[in-house]
């Protein structure tokens, strides 16, 4: 494991800074905000920031996945954006 790591940087940047500094045509970005409409997470991740989400994915030079819940609220905030729905396997 330590060498898998051993050229990993861990960043403490608010996520938009840190899209933007490592954002190249090469880049894949994996964004997993809290899921809209829970309370486990206790942080605050209001729409807004859903749409700047959206908007940097939209004009990145990378690619990005991502992952939210399949509800009309990020229908809304990710149109235009391709979308593919995934089942979980877990019960």
């Amino acid at each position: 494991m330590h060498l898998r790591l051993s050229q990993t940087y861990i960043e403490h940047l608010a996520w938009q800074e840190c899209v933007r500094k490592y954002d190249r045509e090469h880049t894949l970005f994996h964004c997993n905000p809290p899921y809209w409409g829970t309370a486990a997470y206790g942080v605050d991740f209001g729409l807004e920031q859903y749409a700047q989400i959206a908007e940097l994915a939209k004009t990145i030079k990378g690619k990005m996945i991502m992952s939210v819940n399949d509800i009309s609220e990020m229908h809304e905030v990710f149109k235009g954006l391709a979308m593919h729905r995934l089942r979980s396997t877990i019960p």
